[in-house]
């Protein structure tokens, strides 16, 4: 696809991201996101409005037809960078957020006058900086798109094409008709885009005769262009202001990625509805979730409550009210309900990690369950009553975990079942304990439970991890 060609839309401003600016300003506000942490959900939305522009350029995205294996593994090198620089990027942001929320005299400012604050400092970030990345990211999967075409069609010789226009910067015109062997050095370092905005291009030589710069004239291309996308993989490399920071600071955001890291492709027992649930409760699904699937799934949105059966193969989740008022619960249903149907399918419930975990910790926290019961209802009270509902739900995620545990504590699913033809608690049908507790678990793992953390973080640490074990039949 030629660059010069079409019109590059810089509409970088992510939808749906103003929620999550104000969950993340009470998070601050109430200490409760830490320096050094970034947020998986901005970095989520972030990443994906960064790879939608990559998408556009490349012509093709994960779901394309006649995706080839070794375009699959390309473009998850593209996505892998993309998540990498949208977290050190949130990782900037929330530390420059967070020196706003004293005052000169140390005292903690009030909420209002910091969430302006907040919603000026993403502006910087994520529309003004987000635009200029937004139009890199569209380049770059347009110059990698041809950059692969020209190796499989055998492409030995190319030359460099500005957009031959008084907007040429005068470092790019100097590269203006360059013709190098596709194996020379040179397209290593000087491979469009080789700057913010750049329009330049690469097309096959109509001559097998290099036209070459001489050294000494080459142009000052910036550090951070000096990087061949179709080669590296690599759309923001570690020369952007972004990625410097201390070593263990890169460290601990690399770690903190590698957990909201997509797994794409998605299995294909993804539901092909699920896209209309996304954008009519204004969230984006880890598709990893999927792929724990090992049967065809039915995906519906019938009023009621969600459920996974076992019997029909259908998982239902409305898109009602309750999902409505908190983003957070929108997208955890999808992995809780999936989660079943990834337990059912595969027998998770029955695997010795499983059962071990859950002993191990109903042991461990055996005297704690009852104050830690207390401390979450009154929690959620406070949450509910303020209109905070996305702490509001992640209470119950956590009481319904304690209640797996021991049904003594806890809240969630205390009520009676028939099962055998008799009546019983929920809790007392065999394997119940274990599917809403891995049902958890694969939320903890793909949306994150700030509360879960805060009051049993060894325990959810452990069951993310356990989550990563299991393997579809």
């Amino acid at each position: 696809m030629c660059i010069n060609c079409i019109t590059i839309e810089l509409s970088g401003k992510v939808d749906g991201l103003e929620p999550e600016l104000l969950r993340v300003a009470k998070l601050i506000h109430s200490g409760k996101l830490k320096p050094g942490d970034i947020d998986a959900g901005m970095v989520k939305k972030i990443a994906g409005q960064l790879m939608n522009g990559v998408f556009k350029g490349y012509g093709k995205d994960f779901d394309s037809k006649g995706l080839t294996d070794s375009e699959r593994t390309f473009m998850g090198k593209l996505q892998e960078n993309i998540y990498v620089f949208s977290g050190f990027k949130n990782y900037h942001q929330l530390a420059e957020t967070t020196l706003l929320l004293k005052t000169d005299d140390g005292k903690i400012r009030p909420f209002n006058d910091f969430l302006n604050d907040v919603k000026q400092v993403n502006e910087t970030y994520n529309e003004v900086y987000l635009n200029a990345e937004y139009g890199n990211a569209i380049a770059s999967g347009q110059m990698a798109q041809s950059w692969q075409d020209f190796e499989n069609n055998g492409v030995s010789m190319l030359t460099y094409q500005t957009a031959g226009d008084d907007r040429v910067r005068d470092e790019h015109a100097i590269l203006e008709g360059a013709t190098y062997p596709i194996d020379d050095p040179f397209w290593s370092e000087f491979y469009p885009p080789n700057g913010w905005g750049c329009r330049c291009d690469v097309s096959p030589s109509i001559s097998d005769k290099a036209d070459r710069i001489a050294k000494n004239e080459l142009p000052d291309i910036p550090d951070m262009f000096r990087n061949n996308v179709g080669q590296s993989g690599i759309v923001f490399p570690e020369t952007h202001p972004y990625f410097d920071v201390a070593k263990e600071i890169g460290t601990k955001i690399i770690e903190q990625v590698d957990d909201i890291l997509p797994a794409e492709p998605a299995s294909e027992f993804m539901p092909e509805n699920i896209t209309s649930y996304e954008k009519s409760a204004g969230i984006e699904i880890d598709k990893e979730i999927f792929n724990y699937l090992s049967e065809p799934t039915k995906f519906t949105q019938q009023k009621g409550g969600a459920y996974y059966n076992s019997n029909s193969k259908v998982v239902n989740i409305p898109n009602d009210e309750r999902r409505q008022k908190s983003k957070w619960v929108a997208e955890s249903t999808v992995y809780h309900e999936f989660g079943h149907a990834a337990d059912f399918q595969n027998d998770f419930q029955k695997l010795d990690s499983v059962k071990e975990m859950m002993s191990t910790y109903k042991a461990k926290y055996k005297n704690d369950f009852a104050d830690l019961t207390s401390k979450l209802l009154a929690e959620g009270r406070v949450a509910f009553k303020s209109g905070d509902f996305d702490t509001a739900e992640q209470t119950t995620s956590v009481l319904d975990t304690i209640m797996s545990l021991d049904k003594r504590y806890g809240a969630g699913h205390g009520y009676k079942v028939t099962y055998g033809g008799k009546r019983m608690d929920y809790f007392n049908v065999p394997g119940m304990k274990e599917a809403e507790f891995i049902a958890h678990a694969f939320e903890n793992r793909f949306v994150g439970n700030p509360l879960f953390k805060k009051h049993m973080p060894d325990l959810y640490d452990d069951m993310i991890e356990l989550t990563k074990k299991f393997k579809p039949k």
